[in-house]
């Protein structure tokens, strides 16, 4: 039993890109499955979720949280190393996780570290938390191990909700590259349920060059999900004060106009939706329509008066489109952001 479930182990790794040499010695190797990075002081401390190999003919070891704190990842993961008996293995790592309040430097050399990891899958996904280590110590409720249970979640919000958050390595990697440096992570809380702790998905926080800017509830977040071009189709809750609407989209599509006007910046969002009339019950579409619209402009004054931040990445959007405007906007974006002629509308039919 030990050596089939070694050789299925073996399979999943040659099949991520290991070499034959990767797994002969696979008892050898501590395997990595998520990391978290977390502040500490100026520097950082850094924790990794080992699963154990096989212990018995019948179960896995429990796997193990170990966390060291260094002025840097690279001093982080040797005080971890020095520690272990077993070199660190990353093949099977499917989770960065981030805490609140790390510094530009710290974002940068975690992302430097993934990418300069021959072992690391840039497919792996990246999250964010209030406490990194304090996430990935969360007794998983379905799944042996927490990363498999983060991804979990992630995976059920996408199939259920049809919204990808976006956030591979190699994505928000490529987003930190644009002109704008702009990239979201879906936001993890963690909280007590009869005296039990327990992990849930709870919003998005929006980056900008590496620093925190907007943490949006899952409300918010479904809104600018809806707006960023995330979501597809699902089950969505709007709420405005004590005022919810839940509706079942089938389609959501999203078009942006702009152009500038007598030195201001015009910006014009439709958002075209069909809703499935099979799977909505007690439901007002013309409230549905408005309260969406109404959320929608609240989101946009946010961005552009209180969070100051081009959260939609606008920026990188008029680039792409519009080489003119682009240059003519570039070097005072963000003033003419605030100052822009922001517009959203709202159309909303039943299918069929």
């Amino acid at each position: 039993m030990k050596r089939l479930c070694l050789l299925l182990l073996c399979l999943t790794m040659s099949l991520s890109g290991c070499t034959v040499s990767d797994y002969l010695d696979i008892e050898n190797r501590a395997i990595v499955s998520a990391i978290g990075l977390d502040r500490y002081g100026d520097g950082v401390l850094l924790a990794i979720e080992i699963v154990n190999t096989i212990d018995d003919e019948k179960q896995y070891a429990k796997p193990q949280i170990i966390s060291e704190n260094g002025l840097n990842v690279a001093e982080a993961i040797n005080n971890i190393s020095a520690s272990l008996s077993k070199n660190l293995f990353y093949s099977h790592c499917g989770i960065i996780a981030l805490g609140e309040g790390l510094l530009p430097e710290h974002i940068e050399d975690m992302m430097n570290f993934c990418f300069n990891n021959n072992e690391i899958t840039l497919l792996l996904k990246i999250v964010c938390a209030k406490n990194a280590k304090e996430l990935l110590s969360v007794e998983p409720a379905s799944m042996s191990i927490s990363a498999y249970e983060i991804m979990s979640i992630l995976d059920s919000r996408q199939k259920n909700l049809s919204i990808g958050y976006k956030n591979s390595f190699i994505t928000v990697q490529n987003n930190r590259a644009t002109p704008g440096h702009i990239f979201s992570l879906p936001f993890f809380s963690v909280e007590t349920i009869d005296d039990k702790e327990v992990c849930s998905l709870s919003g998005v926080k929006v980056f900008e060059k590496d620093e925190e800017r907007v943490l949006l509830d899952r409300f918010d977040g479904t809104v600018y999900e809806m707006l960023d071009k995330k979501f597809n189709s699902g089950q969505v809750t709007l709420k405005n004060g004590e005022e919810v609407q839940s509706a079942y989209i089938s389609k959501n599509d999203v078009k942006i106009d702009f152009k500038m006007e007598n030195g201001r910046l015009i910006v014009r969002y439709h958002l075209s939706q069909k809703i499935d009339r099979d799977q909505n019950y007690d439901f007002s579409l013309d409230k549905y329509e408005a309260m969406l619209e109404h959320l929608c402009n609240i989101l946009i004054r946010k961005s552009q008066l209180e969070y100051e931040c081009d959260i939609f990445a606008l920026k990188e959007d008029i680039r792409k489109r519009d080489q003119k405007l682009y240059k003519e906007i570039s070097d005072n974006f963000m003033e003419l952001y605030k100052n822009a002629d922001f517009k959203a509308t709202v159309d909303v039919a039943k299918e069929g």
